[in-house]
């Protein structure tokens, strides 16, 4: 609510927001393009730091600002399904295995679900899930 972060961590959280509003709907070649853009202009500007270290062929996509660790200022954690185990009573047309998209989905929806309705600012719990078919948008959707 009235947290103040450190502005590492500010940064951080904007240059998720950005990515995800501005690059979300594209897809994998698209997300590369648009991460080097990204990196160029963080960079150019002196907020290079702002983007997570990584591996070949990773981009900003793959990352999360994570507030597990508030001492580490959101540092960025890789996304990570959680590990699926099979239910004792298995129905495999109601079978629902988390992939990274699922996951990314899930957390936007948690985050907009925890939202206070409100009118001022405008906030009203809305989302469009987005993505190729066979993502689970419906089947994360139909969990809330």
């Amino acid at each position: 609510a009235n947290e103040v972060l450190s502005p590492e961590a500010y940064k951080r959280i904007v240059t998720y927001s950005v990515a995800w509003a501005f690059g979300g709907l594209l897809e994998t070649e698209g997300r590369k393009q648009f991460h080097e853009k990204l990196h160029s202009i963080q960079s150019a500007c002196g907020d290079g730091d702002a983007l997570p270290s990584l591996e070949d062929g990773q981009t900003v996509f793959e990352f999360v600002p994570s507030k597990e660790d508030p001492s580490k200022a959101y540092s960025w954690s890789l996304w990570k399904p959680e590990v699926w185990k099979p239910p004792k009573k298995l129905s495999f047309s109601s079978l629902l295995i988390p992939t990274l998209d699922s996951c990314r989905a899930e957390f936007m929806i948690d985050v907009i679900s925890s939202l206070e309705r409100s009118r001022a600012p405008p906030n009203f719990q809305s989302a469009l899930m987005v993505g190729a078919s066979g993502t689970a948008k419906t089947s994360t959707a139909m969990m809330y």
